[in-house]
């Protein structure tokens, strides 16, 4: 894609660079960087407008690998069970799998990269091993989500994806095999959700789901106000937003315009449509994600992503 910078000669261990509120955040908000970042979400989206799940193509060889690492990486969750705790969140099992991925991913992402791309891992593996949560803090937020982002995008960066076919899969298969792992880690090992706006957050632990999945539901039979009826919702689970939502209802007790006004807000807004909730959550993405110094000084930047 023409849009995207050329691939970086060199690799070095990625570092978080927006240290001040003010003159940092000011310049990354104004860098090519974060146009390259918002423009590639943008690609997902209009990438799997209206598509569910079912309509993915077939993945090409590469994206076959990365959702061959992904499944590693759940079964190595599956082999790592909670252990017992008295306090309510963080299970320090968490912490056990995250040094099991520490011990295999570079060894996963040398399989797939040319050998021009070897010490690619360095980078690589910093946003793979930040995508699952906080091992220091026990926590999961949009920023560890937000690292699912750099990682897809790294492999756009370095044409190991590059066909129009894989921004589709990146929506319809690869993201969705990290957000059922996500979302399985944050409810067994009971991650603290980390800068959560409790009910007036879209979700506890993700946003992006959102952005993506209202894009697949444009022009979709389901209705907006549609989502307050599980019983509605049973022929669309093939897409992101259902994805959440049903997850929401599983591990939140009550209806859903109790536990999650904001989001009952949005769909309850009179003439709503699913295109101009899209647009709204891609808004919002920016806003409360890309454009908020305490998920952004967590950000790693390496010369895949560079800060300049």
């Amino acid at each position: 894609m023409e849009q995207f910078l050329e691939p970086p000669k060199e690799f070095k261990r990625p570092e978080k660079c927006i240290l001040n509120q003010r003159y940092n955040m000011d310049h990354f908000r104004h860098s090519a960087v974060y146009v390259l970042i918002t423009r590639f979400i943008a690609l997902v989206s209009d990438s799997i407008q209206g598509l569910p799940f079912g309509n993915a193509p077939d993945p090409s060889e590469n994206c076959k690998k990365l959702l061959a690492i992904l499944e590693k990486a759940h079964q190595m969750f599956k082999d790592t069970p909670p252990v017992s705790r008295d306090v309510r969140y963080g299970n320090p099992s968490f912490r056990t799998f995250v040094q099991k991925l520490r011990e295999s991913c570079t060894a996963w992402h040398q399989e797939i990269l040319p050998a021009q791309y070897q010490e690619a891992t360095i980078e690589l593996d910093a946003y793979f091993l930040d995508m699952f949560g906080s091992e220091k803090r026990l926590d999961y937020g949009t920023g560890h989500e937000l690292n699912f982002v750099c990682w897809a995008f790294s492999f756009i960066r370095l044409s190991i994806l590059s066909e129009r076919d894989d921004f589709i899969n990146i929506g319809l298969r690869l993201f969705p095999a990290y957000l059922q792992l996500a979302q399985d880690i944050q409810n067994i090992y009971t991650l603290e959700p980390a800068g959560s706006h409790g009910a007036w957050s879209m979700d506890d632990y993700n946003m992006l789901p959102f952005v993506w999945g209202s894009s697949q539901l444009i022009n979709r039979r389901l209705k907006p106000t549609d989502i307050f009826f599980p019983e509605k919702l049973t022929e669309h689970k093939d897409n992101l937003y259902i994805m959440m939502i049903q997850n929401i209802t599983t591990v939140k007790t009550g209806d859903l315009r109790i536990t999650s006004p904001f989001l009952s807000e949005i769909h309850l807004q009179q003439d709503t449509t699913w295109s101009r909730i899209h647009t709204g959550m891609m808004k919002h993405y920016q806003n409360e994600v890309l454009c908020k110094w305490p998920i952004m000084q967590h950000f790693w930047f390496g010369n895949i992503i560079p800060f300049k």
